[in-house]
């Protein structure tokens, strides 16, 4: 998971509402709309599931320690689509026995390495990473409308880019994958569903649907933008530079965690 900073996350709920706003201007669509259509289901549908449901968001010190504010803004998040939440008072092992000791329904945890959503009745995993990738994809096919055949360049192959890609390919996207790595790039040369780009200034030169899950800071510049270009960027820091971004305005989705955590709760209401 990448690692966050308290100043991504100190004011996250007291913003959602604003958030919401602009993601709605900027797809069409709400955090709640997204999120169930990552899932595959309608947004009423999912309410009805989340009614009742309560999340307990555990702190965590392994790693780097506790990122003040995250766990608040997990909890916020979970409150502004709807569920019970709460924060656990204990941290860790002993978190995690609170969170079992209060009913929990969804216990979400994570540390420096993952980030995991918990269903306690059904043993459901959903891993965060996985979820984002699904959850900007999601957004990309509803401001769309369609991605049928059209061509979508995903730059970075870690988890987020990998369920990015896989989502893409249920839309009936044609993806283009591009990462630093030519390890990663080797792996995606053997399916035969997706196009490997070798060159990334080449690759964004060509292409103006772009979901970029990399950690490179200012890959994407204006010279490789264009009057259509949309940018949907999960990956942290913003790859898009400053004269990206402004170029860009509302054709730029990017937060630091409310479509991923949305999309990763949803996801773990499933049986």
């Amino acid at each position: 998971m990448t690692r966050l900073v308290a100043a991504q996350v100190k004011d996250l709920p007291d913003t959602l509402p604003e958030y919401d706003s602009c993601l709605r201007r900027q797809t069409g669509h709400t955090l709640k709309e997204i999120a169930a259509a990552a899932s595959g289901l309608p947004w009423e549908e999912v309410g009805k599931r989340i009614s009742g449901t309560l999340v307990a968001v555990v702190p965590t010190t392994y790693g780097g320690g506790v990122i003040p504010g995250f766990a608040q803004a997990v909890r916020g998040i979970a409150a502004y689509l709807g569920f019970e939440s709460l924060v656990t008072g204990r941290l860790n092992l002993a978190g995690l026995r609170e969170a079992l000791e209060r009913k929990a329904d969804i216990i979400a945890i994570a540390d420096d390495d993952d980030f995991l959503a918990v269903n306690t009745s059904s043993g459901r995993v959903v891993d965060n990473a996985a979820a984002t990738g699904r959850g900007y994809a999601a957004a990309m096919k509803l401001q769309q409308g369609c991605l049928k055949d059209r061509e979508v360049l995903v730059i970075g192959l870690g988890r987020v880019g990998r369920s990015a890609v896989e989502t893409l390919k249920k839309f009936q996207a044609r993806v283009v994958v591009y990462d630093i790595d030519a390890r990663k790039r080797a792996f995606f040369e053997k399916d035969t569903s997706v196009l490997v780009a070798h060159d990334l200034e080449e690759a964004l030169n060509q292409h103006y649907l772009i979901l970029d899950a990399s950690p490179g800071a200012g890959i994407i510049d204006i010279r490789h933008l264009k009057g259509e270009s949309c940018v949907f960027a999960p990956g942290i820091p913003l790859g898009v530079t400053e004269a990206g971004a402004v170029f860009l305005g509302d054709r730029l989705v990017h937060d630091p965690l409310q479509i991923g955590v949305a999309t990763m709760l949803v996801g773990a209401l499933s049986p």
